[in-house]
């Protein structure tokens, strides 16, 4: 009883969170309380997993790495400043908190056999709504700052790619099919490159999950083929006709290269103890000028050489873990953590994935889908 409050209090302080900016001001008093609870109950379970679930090599990594993240905050200047605007580097460990941490609630709450796909479905549905509407609430804050111009890129549109893993292979067939137009031709509308880069790596997955599901059944194959194709048509025809979007395709790096660059350098002239153990939280803000739109360019900046070993020590146990249950996952749910780890790997190369808390859906999906077989069948693991 109390496990199932506490599943119901973190979806509640999810959606909450992610409500900011539409229905109330960021920053306001809610958004807080729901980090407050999300952060408390995350801190709850990683207590019960290390007391309960040790040999998860997927939960030791993002621990290390958490710790190891936190040791570099408190070591760093607790502000830096963006643009001539001051910025907490408290708020971005909180970020990160977020992401990572938000793996153990749903994977012991899987495991535990509360997360049936009825209730499953009913969760991400919901997760997916407020997501949507984030990207709405995205592209008004975005226009709001560039003074309405027509075209602008849509942070928002990393929304849909996060969350799609989850809702794309959960979700009933007729009504998937429509969510995933609806996240592909959204995140074009983003004009962003990164985000448009992992929707068609998810929808790719997606497609080939269902093909493979539906085999022997030619009427489904034959509708299938129809849907992709007519999608097909649209997304080229956008594009075609979006002079902005393809005036993006063909542009360079949009400074990235130059950033990249920086920041190596900056790796490159330190010291031994900085570059073993780096400069501390945000401080490619400091030494660069801007975060380095790169996970793995960030981390040698503040964390050094001891952080990105730790960093990707989670994508190798990612790898172990699914390699260790492979022979036990459903079709649908090797498919559905595939998908969540490539969006999770892909954009750490382009935006970053660590320092956005919407990013928590990636460790969600891959907390349910590495147990799916605790949701399928009665095996469940007591606590």
């Amino acid at each position: 009883m109390k496990h199932k409050l506490l599943l119901n209090i973190e979806v509640c302080a999810i959606l909450l969170y992610f409500f900011q900016g539409g229905i109330y001001e960021r920053g306001s008093k809610i958004p807080q309380l729901s980090v407050l609870l999300m952060l408390l109950i995350s801190l709850y379970y990683i207590i019960v997993y290390i007391q309960e679930w040790k040999k998860d090599k997927i939960g030791k990594s993002i621990i290390l790495f958490v710790v190891i993240t936190t040791i570099s905050w408190l070591f760093a200047p607790k502000y830096v400043y963006l643009d001539m605007e001051r910025l907490s580097t408290l708020g971005e460990l909180k970020n990160i908190y977020i992401c990572l941490c938000s793996y153990f609630p749903f994977c012991i709450w899987t495991k535990m056999g509360l997360m049936k796909e009825v209730n499953l479905s009913r969760i991400i549905m919901m997760f997916w709504i407020v997501y949507v509407l984030g990207f709405f609430i995205k592209l008004s804050e975005t226009l709001s700052a560039e003074f309405w111009k027509e075209n602008v890129t849509n942070n928002g549109g990393y929304l849909l790619p996060l969350v799609f893993p989850l809702i794309g292979f959960i979700l009933e067939k007729k009504y998937s099919w429509l969510v995933l137009a609806a996240s592909v031709l959204l995140t074009l509308a983003s004009a962003k490159r990164g985000a448009i880069l992992c929707i068609s790596a998810e929808a790719a997955i997606f497609v080939w999950y269902k093909i493979k599901d539906n085999m022997n059944n030619k009427a489904i194959l034959l509708f299938m083929m129809f849907f992709v194709i007519i999608l097909l048509i649209l997304a080229y025809q956008y594009i075609i006709s979006n002079e902005f979007l393809l005036n993006r395709f063909d542009s360079d790096s949009s400074g990235r290269d130059d950033i990249f660059s920086q920041a190596w350098k900056v790796f490159i002239n330190a010291d031994i103890i900085h570059a073993l153990f780096g400069y501390g939280l945000c401080q490619t803000v400091a030494k660069v000028g801007m975060f380095a739109h790169n996970d793995w360019l960030e981390i040698l900046v503040n964390q050094g050489l001891l952080g990105i070993v730790l960093y990707f020590s989670i994508f190798f146990s990612l790898y172990k873990g699914y390699k260790n249950i492979v022979k036990e996952m459903d079709f649908r749910y090797k498919c559905m953590y595939i998908s969540a780890c490539t969006c999770f790997f892909l954009k750490s190369l382009f935006s970053m994935s660590i320092n956005a808390p919407e990013a928590c859906m990636i460790m969600i999906c891959i907390a349910i889908s590495i147990n799916g077989q605790y949701i399928r069948t009665k095996k469940i693991k007591p606590l």
